[in-house]
């Protein structure tokens, strides 16, 4: 067959529209390229095809001037529009344009340069991630893609995706594609090829590219537990981690790839590590910071800083109860007036300035033993046993000092729902004490099974929780909701409660208690089958309590029971192998599961 001749009929000349769209089976697609090579028919009509698009994209980019006049050629390829697939197609002026520059490609470009070649021609790389193609020989900046417009794709990769593709190269063409920000053409050919570490990386950086980070976390997390050195992998897995705001386990996953001897990429992570340590050392300054203010507070009455207030409305909140039932005295407890009188102008209320006048109007001598007693039981910030609170609390309910008794009752006893602590909230006047006691109440008919009433209850209560001060109070109402919609099979629900109380506590700087709304998160993820996402939420809340032993064991167990689920035996076994420096306390669910392992291993 010549470029003149047409022996292959023109039923083969009336498949290149669907060669064009990718609506051909592969076979076919293969055995087309070899006839539009030869056919010199395909090839005119590709070419006016090609003129069109030239206009089209003129057109795009001067569209006030004076329409061009159509050429011939341009009416012999609009003849096409008579088929309705056509007409779509032809709309797609991106489409077009590859489809024609292939002919120009098949025709004089039967070779040119491979994928490293190609790769350290480009001046910068289009994808933030590390694609697993670009070696340290190949590493260019990342060129930031901004506004709504399309980005602008170097001219290499277009004519190498068109070569790619007459060679039916799958691997390269997935680079390419990647790289031309084309990822669904990317990811469909990295899926139809063999699961190596390195196309897990390639797939992960799809989904980083899409902020679809879950699930970016899921393929590289396959493949570093396959290739636990794969250094892409390593650096586009820390740029999800950043993306999800989780800048401890993002530090933690860079330090190979910086510590590496892979030239640029390596010096992007060592900058983009030290911006995280940045970020990891003022965290750890701001807590320190906020706790020494916090203890100067409740010892000597120093007053809370405004900055302080605005940034940490509930951390004051807390702080200035504390405060006022540690005061042994009138003299300490006027000395808290002006942080009262801030806390109200922050507020909006005068809740706090009333809370002070009338604990100064009960005030009596045996006051002062039991206000140190108290304030020795939270500075040191331990829980403690009813033995040990139930004498304090009497002793102040005997000499009508409320004020503490009250925070006893909401700091050690949780779930008290007596008369004695509703009479005390009421009398307060609080809504913290209020929310805190209608949580309680919530619980109660949880354990007595009227879940749609405790539900009703606590949303109730929650409607009031708008003002920021309150957000640490509320928080224990969300997490009775949260668990309530675990128990009653609404992990959808659960998980949203959970989330939004995280962001709330973290816009408060109350990191203890979001340190529990996220394991919940986490938990409830790692049950949906999200188990990379729930390993880098524990990842990150291990790292910055390094000191919670018991809470990595617990979420590591959890880790590996979404692996059961998953049936994937070697990455649970290998996760409960990973070392911890506590004991864990035994309970049925650890032996369920476990059973399960057992199982999935055939182990007897």
């Amino acid at each position: 067959m010549t470029p003149e001749d047409h022996s292959g009929g023109p039923v083969r000349c009336e498949q290149l529209g669907p060669f064009v769209d990718g609506e051909l089976a592969p076979d076919e697609a293969a055995a087309f390229r070899k006839h539009l090579l030869v056919c010199a028919r395909c090839q005119q009509e590709m070419h006016g095809l090609m003129q069109l698009s030239a206009l089209a994209a003129q057109a795009r980019i001067q569209p006030g001037a004076r329409k061009a006049e159509v050429s011939p050629v341009a009416i012999a390829a609009a003849d096409r529009r008579a088929r309705p697939r056509r007409a779509a197609w032809m709309g797609m002026v991106g489409a077009v344009a590859i489809a024609a520059a292939l002919v120009l490609a098949l025709r004089g470009q039967r070779s040119g340069p491979d994928v490293p070649a190609l790769l350290a021609s480009l001046d910068a790389r289009t994808v933030s991630g590390w694609p697993s193609a670009m070696g340290p020989g190949q590493y260019r900046a990342y060129q930031t893609m901004r506004g709504t417009t399309a980005p602008t794709v170097p001219d290499a990769l277009a004519q190498a995706q068109l070569r790619f593709e007459a060679t039916g190269d799958l691997r390269a063409l997935a680079t390419v594609s990647l790289l031309r920000r084309d990822f669904a053409s990317a990811d469909a050919r990295l899926a139809s090829l063999p699961q190596t570490p390195d196309v897990l990386a390639d797939r992960g950086l799809v989904r980083l590219e899409q902020s679809r980070c879950g699930e970016a976390l899921e393929f590289l997390d396959r493949a570093l537990f396959e290739q636990p050195e794969n250094l892409p992998a390593r650096f586009n897995r820390a740029l999800c981690l950043k993306q999800l705001r989780l800048p401890f386990a993002a530090e933690r996953a860079l330090a190979p790839v910086a510590s590496s001897a892979a030239g640029g990429w390596s010096a992007e992570a060592k900058q983009e590590e030290q911006r995280l340590d940045r970020t990891r050392a003022d965290f750890v300054r701001q807590e320190e910071a906020a706790h020494a203010t916090r203890e100067a507070l409740v010892r000597e009455q120093t007053p809370l800083p405004d900055a302080f207030i605005a940034a940490r409305p509930s951390q004051s909140r807390i702080a200035f109860y504390h405060a006022v039932s540690s005061a042994p005295g009138r003299a300490e407890l006027e000395r808290l007036r002006g942080t009262a009188q801030a806390l109200d102008r922050a507020f909006g209320t005068q809740d706090m300035e009333r809370r002070l006048d009338r604990v100064l109007r009960t005030v009596r001598p045996e006051r002062s033993r039991l206000a140190l007693e108290y304030r020795a039981r939270i500075l040191e910030g331990k829980p403690l046993p009813a033995a040990e609170v139930n004498p304090l609390r009497d002793a102040a309910l005997k000499t009508s000092q409320d004020d503490i008794a009250i925070q006893l009752i909401d700091q050690f006893e949780n779930l008290d729902v007596s008369p004695l602590r509703e009479r005390l909230a009421r009398a307060s006047g609080d809504p913290w004490h209020a929310v805190r006691l209608v949580t309680a109440q919530a619980r109660g008919l949880m354990e007595r099974g009227r879940a749609a009433e405790a539900e009703r209850v606590l949303r109730a209560a929650l409607d009031a929780c708008r003002s920021p001060s309150m957000a640490a109070a509320c928080w224990y109402g969300q997490e009775a909701l949260g668990d309530l919609y675990v128990r009653v099979g609404r992990p959808a629900d659960a998980r949203r409660v959970y989330s939004d109380a995280s962001l709330r506590l973290q816009a408060s700087a109350l990191y203890p208690q979001q340190r529990k709304a996220l394991m919940e998160v986490a938990r409830i993820t790692a049950m949906a089958g999200e188990v990379a996402l729930a390993r880098a939420t524990f990842e990150e809340l291990q790292l910055r309590e390094p000191e919670r032993c018991i809470a990595w064991g617990w979420a590591r167990e959890l880790i590996a029971q979404g692996h059961v689920r998953a049936h994937d035996a070697a990455r649970a076994k290998a996760t409960v192998q990973e070392p911890i420096s506590c004991t864990i306390p035994p309970e049925p669910w650890r032996d369920e599961w476990r059973l399960d392992l057992g199982r999935l291993q055939d182990d007897p």
